[in-house]
């Protein structure tokens, strides 16, 4: 009976002791992305778009991590056009939005080089700080939607300008990393900062203008916080 029990005892702290080694995170914050290299819409100016980011870690030692993680972003830019009318005139310069990913989906698998930080007589790390790299494929989400402006309401149709215009769906690669640290307000739960800078090989199936919107590569780096929870 007494082997029993201490069978019993030893697989429950082994089974504490594996549980202890995954973790689960939320994150939110803000992303910003380059222009998209390749395509005939770039965009001179850049945006910040809210980014969101949910991941699982297995800390399979003390010293390395590995992980999944599903986030999301948009890639959006903007830019300024010069306007010129039928007649030659010159009508100034009007802002124009480019989306080329409405939501830009990436399923990452990460590994990081961890480096923990212990309190004194704890054996759980009371703060971790990471580095390391992601790879991944990346869901491009857009609906490919053009929108026109008037200079004022009573502008002839000839002075119709384009003053949002959005890509079109597709997929990509993901390739990246992460900086961050975990801070651990008790044995389960911590808050996060992470930095992610990226670039993404992007196709899309867009056929207007000759298709030189197509092929594209964009530099994406994302700022965000969140939670950690310890199972």
């Amino acid at each position: 009976m007494k082997s029993l029990v201490l069978t019993i005892t030893i697989a429950l702290c082994s089974l504490q002791l594996m549980a202890q080694r995954f973790e689960l995170g939320v994150n939110g914050g803000i992303g910003c992305s380059s222009k998209p290299y390749g395509a005939l819409y770039q965009g001179s100016d850049r945006v910040f778009t809210p980014a969101f980011n949910l991941s699982i870690q297995h800390n399979y030692s003390e010293r390395w991590q590995i992980g999944f993680d599903i986030g999301m972003t948009s890639w959006q830019r903007n830019d300024n056009w010069h306007l010129i009318g039928p007649n030659n005139e010159d009508l100034g310069y009007k802002p124009v939005k480019y989306l080329a990913a409405k939501n830009a989906v990436s399923f990452a698998v990460k590994l990081n080089h961890t480096i923990p930080f212990y309190s004194q007589h704890e054996d759980l790390a009371k703060a971790i700080f990471y580095f390391g790299a992601a790879a991944g494929p990346v869901i491009i989400g857009n609906d490919g939607n053009i929108e026109y402006s008037k200079m004022n309401p009573n502008t002839p149709s000839e002075y119709i300008y384009t003053a949002v215009y959005h890509f079109q769906s597709g997929y990509g690669f993901l390739l990246g990393g992460q900086v961050g640290f975990n801070y651990y307000l008790s044995p389960r739960i911590g808050i996060n900062i992470q930095v992610s800078p990226s670039i993404t090989w992007a196709k899309i199936n867009d056929w207007r203008m000759g298709g030189n919107n197509n092929e594209f590569h964009v530099f994406n780096c994302t700022r965000t916080i969140g939670i950690r929870y310890r199972l």
